[in-house]
């Protein structure tokens, strides 16, 4: 009781404890010395042995060159709303809070649960889980609401006996969550890296979330290391809704923001914020000698200008092992400037993979750093549905050692971007409200206000991308970056946003009869003519479209007039898709007229034509969209689909979800 209270932590060491024994230190109050327990004092899962504060705030442990708190060969522990420092990361040689276990025959011990703790100042890590025999080790460990700072070699670390050969993972049910580690520096000539921020390997289920890293790693003078936030040798690992940011190294490799590295499978990154790190912003990565690495996610995650040095990307894939396979990266956004060193990459595959598969990711670059660089070995590689945008710089994507300066030329000579016989790549301007512009927010539940990358309401990635689910079978989760549910319209968008705005107005708004041909074309004139049908083969939305096949000798027609009020504004837009059109290919116009006739119109009576867009050759659905202005003598507007083809060819192009509103 707090009359009866013991004075040292010598007292405390010289105690056995048993389950359901709580260790109170006075709020406010700092007590010098390092706890020490062993397999003498046991708690359990259902009663923990509890080492926190009671009175005004939280108590401190300085433990001078020591530990703070050793539990060794014993679990059962939780320890809450109580602090430790050490005597300086240059002066102390310890951990922080370290749980250790050496003990053999593979066995699990269970529940820790470190909460509300500050814990800095520390030679060696912050928070420390180990286990050093086969894969004896902990279940259920719950790391949440910690601060872990300006220590030596991690703020928060756990760890099992490393082999190649061994089956199994030392640790289970890990999770780790509403943590910040930062400043965490590294040590300059340790043969292994230091300076990490929040690292686990050897688990076998495992979440980090809602956590924060940054500044760490800058003392670091070793390869392979450190990351803001990652995880090696793990399976079923889930990396979520985190920052990373500002991570350093002062070796040429890493120092990058998240990670999952050698010998993880069936693992994800998904809804994490990545920036102006040295090193990758994600990184999927394979050592020599470590267990297979396979069946990895990375979806809808930000990576904005990571790469700082060292030349490294956005999405960094690097082989140094047994192989990266079957991986799937999806609905990520990365922007990447030129830094100040270092040729930076949106993306980039160093080394051999399998099955490597990219999807739906809008890829902007500036200065004209490369786009994509993708070394020789391959096998299965697929990169379908993405947007390529230089920001008006050079184009150039880098693959199996030759430079090309196009989508097209490039595309055509790997086969790339193509999903059957359609191109599905694109090279358009993603329209993002600000990118580049995201800021610093060092609290995960601020993430979702990230509004930098979100699409604006006219961009051509809304709807444009590719189905995973219907196409490939993959879940893609549900949700998008900011939470939102993904898909939402007629198809998935590109990025790591999923925008709600919808690219078809409601029918309020919407001007023209069957915008979609759902009604077999009711409103418009010339569905039935020669060479033109509506269809159930191919569609955007819905389950119809309009077909029109052309050859050499002729071309196709289809319009719908709408009256419309002179000097208004009016958005257009149409989804096209083509197979083998030239010439002028699949066209969308307004035709303004002065006239309320119908065919054949009067002479002098279309007073201007207006193109929403075109588009030739093999493509898969595609939008077409502007805004315009009537003329002001203007009575109606014709709506004008058209396809045409080049002398020697002939193709089909299909027309569907028609817009035309007055906004």
């Amino acid at each position: 009781s707090p009359s009866q209270a013991w004075k040292t932590i010598n007292k405390v060491n010289n105690k056995k404890f048993v389950a359901g024994d709580r260790i109170l230190f006075q709020g406010g109050q700092t007590f010098s010395g390092n706890l020490l327990f062993d397999s003498t004092d046991k708690g359990s899962l259902a009663s923990p042995i509890t080492i926190s504060s009671y009175g005004t705030g939280r108590a401190m442990i300085n433990a001078g060159t020591g530990k703070g708190f050793f539990a060794y060969n014993v679990a059962g522990y939780r320890i809450q709303n109580i602090n430790f420092v050490g005597a300086g990361r240059t002066t102390n040689t310890s951990d922080g809070i370290l749980f250790y276990t050496d003990l053999p025959g593979n066995i699990k011990l269970e529940y820790i649960d470190i909460s509300n703790v500050d814990v800095r100042g520390f030679g060696s890590h912050g928070v420390t889980v180990g286990a050093n025999n086969n894969k004896s080790g902990y279940r259920f460990v719950q790391i949440t609401n910690v601060d872990s700072h300006d220590n030596a070699l991690s703020g928060i670390h756990v760890w099992g006996f490393f082999s190649s050969t061994l089956t199994g993972y030392a640790h289970e049910n890990v999770y780790i969550a509403h943590c910040k580690a930062y400043n965490n520096t590294g040590v300059s000539g340790l043969p292994y890296n230091s300076g990490n921020g929040i690292v686990i390997s050897d688990v076998n289920g495992g979440t980090i979330e809602r956590c924060v890293a940054y500044n760490n790693g800058a003392l670091n003078t070793a390869n392979g290391g450190p990351i803001g936030i990652w995880a090696w040798d793990s399976n079923n690992i889930i990396i979520q809704h985190n920052e990373s940011h500002h991570n350093r190294t002062a070796s040429a490799t890493d120092g990058g923001g998240f990670d999952l590295d050698g010998g993880v499978t069936n693992s994800v990154m998904q809804y994490n914020y990545s920036h102006d790190n040295d090193g990758a912003g994600f990184l999927l990565a394979q050592f020599s000698g470590a267990r297979p690495f396979s069946g990895n996610t990375v979806r809808y995650n930000i990576s904005q200008n990571d790469g700082r040095k060292n030349s490294f990307a956005g999405i960094h894939v690097w082989n140094g092992g047994t192989g990266i396979n079957n991986t799937q990266i999806y609905n990520n956004t990365v922007y990447m400037s030129r830094p100040t060193v270092g040729s930076p990459r949106a993306i980039y595959f160093q080394g051999r993979t399998t099955n490597s598969h990219l999807r739906n990711n809008i890829l902007i670059t500036t200065g004209g750093m490369k786009l994509v660089e993708v070394a020789s070995g391959q096998t299965g590689i697929l990169f379908q549905g993405n947007n390529y945008w230089p920001s008006g710089a050079s184009f150039v994507i880098r693959w199996l050692g030759a430079n090309y300066t196009s989508l097209s030329a490039w595309s055509a000579a790997s086969g790339q971007e193509r999903l059957g016989t359609f191109n599905v790549g694109r090279s358009l301007d993603p329209r993002l409200n600000n990118p580049g512009g995201g800021i610093t927010f060092n609290n995960a539940d601020l993430l979702d206000s990230l509004t930098a990358y979100q699409l604006q309401s006219a961009s051509p990635m809304i709807n444009a991308g590719i189905n995973l689910f219907s196409a490939f079978g993959i879940n893609n989760g549900g949700s998008d970056y900011y939470g939102s549910p993904s898909p939402q319209g007629s198809s998935t968008d590109i990025g790591a946003h999923e925008s709600s705005s919808q690219t078809t107005p409601p029918p309020s708004l919407q001007l023209l009869s069957d915008p979609g041909f759902e009604n077999n074309g009711a409103g418009w004139q010339r569905v039935t003519n020669a060479g033109r049908s509506i269809v159930n083969t191919q569609f955007h939305s819905g389950v119809r479209s309009l077909q029109m096949v052309v050859s050499s000798s002729n071309s196709r027609e289809v319009y719908q007039d709408v009256v419309v009020t002179g000097g208004a504004t009016y958005d257009a837009s149409a989804w096209v898709r083509t197979s083998g059109i030239g010439g002028a290919g699949a066209k969308v116009s307004l035709l303004w007229l002065n006239t309320t006739a119908g065919d054949p119109l009067p002479a002098g009576s279309i007073i201007r034509t207006d193109v929403v867009g075109t588009l030739a050759g093999t493509n898969g659905w595609t939008q077409l969209a502007g805004r315009f202005t009537a003329p002001s003598n203007a009575i109606k507007v014709r709506v004008h689909l058209f396809a045409s083809a080049d002398p020697d060819n002939s193709g089909t192009a299909w027309f569907d979800d028609i817009n035309l509103s007055n906004p």
